[in-house]
């Protein structure tokens, strides 16, 4: 699986490079105040942390799905200031979707040239970078890593799937294992996040349609479907 995920030094320097600067444009927030939303998710966090429960006021919160208090709150444990937590956070998080997002320009053939301005574009995009990135980190920012992540294995597996032969058993069983996470991090997307379901569903087409046309992946498209949806399922039945 590494093998498949390897990339060249020169992308290697960039993606560092892309990294130090997308985290140097965004300290300069570091002192902005939070407001909104992300409060109420810190909120939840510092609940996690502090007393392993997911209430609000004393009552079990259902409106905002789990994944970014739960991401927050080791930041909590390491940091202890909350705002320093979240924010750190937050910054991390959104210099990982513009590097992940340079490393699938490459894996989709685009020119390293092509891949830069991409990541360049994506870096300085205002609402990006209100949201994402250090002035009102959120949900909206891991949500989206993860999505991204899962479409990164995605087209590994997608491209490896046109090298499998009838006689290649161990290509297929470890072109399996990137569908899994596609799976995985779609269900961790869609616990970060709930209007995430629409961005879901393109994958789950192209799976459902695949459970159709191609017999020898029946159990492997049904899989991949209940790693999607069962982790928000059974988060649903709290409230």
């Amino acid at each position: 699986m590494l093998k498949d995920l390897k990339i060249n030094k020169n992308d290697m320097i960039i993606l560092s490079i892309i990294l130090v600067i997308s985290i140097l444009t965004k300290i300069s927030t570091f002192y902005y105040p939070i407001g909104g939303d992300t409060v109420v998710y810190l909120n939840l966090a510092e609940e996690i942390n502090n007393n392993l429960s997911y209430n609000l006021n004393n009552i079990e919160h259902i409106k905002f799905p789990p994944g970014w208090p739960f991401f927050l709150q080791p930041f909590l444990t390491i940091f202890g200031n909350p705002i320093v937590a979240v924010k750190i956070a937050g910054i991390l998080v959104s210099s990982l979707i513009i590097a992940l997002t340079y490393g699938i320009s490459r894996k989709l053939n685009i020119t390293q040239k092509e891949s830069i301005l991409i990541s360049a574009l994506l870096l300085f995009n205002p609402w990006f970078f209100y949201f994402s990135g250090g002035f009102l980190p959120g949900s909206d920012g891991l949500a989206s890593l993860l999505y991204l992540g899962a479409s990164l294995f995605f087209i590994i597996a997608y491209k490896n799937g046109h090298l499998i032969t009838k006689s290649n058993d161990k290509l297929r069983k470890r072109n399996n294992l990137f569908h899994y996470l596609v799976g995985i991090f779609l269900s961790f997307s869609w616990l970060t996040r709930v209007d995430m379901l629409f961005y879901i569903i393109p994958f789950m087409i192209y799976y459902g349609w695949d459970l159709v046309i191609n017999r020898k992946n029946i159990f492997r498209n049904i899989l991949v479907v209940i790693l999607t949806g069962l982790p928000f399922f059974l988060w649903t039945l709290r409230g």
